[in-house]
């Protein structure tokens, strides 16, 4: 029987560390490289003019991926958002709210709920048919933490408005991409407890029989590279943050038998990375899957 690891998503401060670390050392820039895609695929939408448009945002985390969708629905449609933000940890979603109070005049007539839930909760607490229509609804980055067992695509969609617009963003996916490939090849030795989507294809092909019939767009984008020397090194803090995440495990060094790591660790370097000088870069990628009513 395939061993299972134990899910770092399943360590909330544990998740939030690690996640924070890979966003220090250059996964932030993906927040702002979407911008232009989000500028065109908003001002193709024909909402009614000046009507309070209803998002849903699912694992907003910080916001900083909100920022360019929401920007551009004022810019193209209206001033008056209803913005639903789900997110399960409390210091993103403090952060959130920081954000928000940030941008001053240029949101105020934007109106936030937020919601310290799982988006599995948070769809069980929805009681009536009229406070879950959306607009817009987009999952950013955390379909890794769908369930795999329910017709969550097929759900999402029920609760969107028509015209509408769902957006679903995952990272890691271009054919032979480093992170997709060192993912694939660690899945072959252990699973996780919490049977992530953890690879494009299965997304695309749960979204494809959830919503058979309805056209699906793919958006593809490079979002640079994530510096990851410390990853090598046992005795960084950073470094073994780091690990925790691009593995989804707790511990990563002390969970695995010590020749293990060292396979995992030269696998991830000499198959999946980028070296320069005494610099590893794990190159970076992000689709996103448009579905429109």
């Amino acid at each position: 029987m395939m061993q299972k690891v134990p899910a770092l998503l399943m360590n909330g401060d544990d998740y939030v560390a690690s996640f924070e670390a890979l966003m220090c050392n250059g996964l932030i820039e993906r927040e702002a490289i979407c911008t232009p895609d989000m500028n065109t695929l908003f001002a193709d939408m024909s909402f009614t003019k000046d009507k309070e448009i209803r998002v849903l945002s699912i694992g907003s985390g910080k916001g900083g991926n909100d920022v360019p969708i929401i920007d551009s629905l004022i810019r193209n449609h209206s001033p008056k958002l209803h913005y639903e933000v789900v997110e399960p940890f409390v210091s993103h979603v403090d952060q959130f709210k920081s954000l928000v109070q940030r941008q001053g005049d240029s949101w105020h007539n934007a109106k936030f709920t937020y919601n310290v839930q799982t988006i599995q909760e948070y769809m069980k607490s929805t009681k009536t048919k009229e406070n879950c229509v959306y607009d817009v609804i987009h999952a950013l980055h955390c379909m890794y933490h769908f369930p795999r067992d329910t017709d969550i695509f097929r759900h999402l969609y029920d609760m969107l408005s028509s015209p509408g617009i769902m957006l679903l963003r995952h990272g890691g996916i271009a054919p032979g991409n480093g992170w997709r490939k060192m993912m694939t090849h660690f899945y072959e030795f252990y699973s996780n407890e919490t049977e992530p989507y953890y690879n494009f294809d299965l997304i695309v092909d749960s979204v494809r029989e959830q919503l058979q019939g309805i056209d699906t767009e793919i958006i593809h984008r490079d979002t640079g590279s994530i510096n990851i020397t410390e990853c090598f090194n046992e005795h960084s803090q950073e470094g073994n943050k780091m690990l925790n995440y691009l593995f989804q495990c707790v511990d990563f060094r002390k969970y695995l038998p010590g020749e293990r790591v060292e396979y995992f660790l030269s696998y991830l370097k000499d198959k999946c990375c980028v070296v320069q000088g005494d610099k590893i870069y794990l190159p970076a990628h992000e689709a996103d899957i448009v579905i429109k009513k």
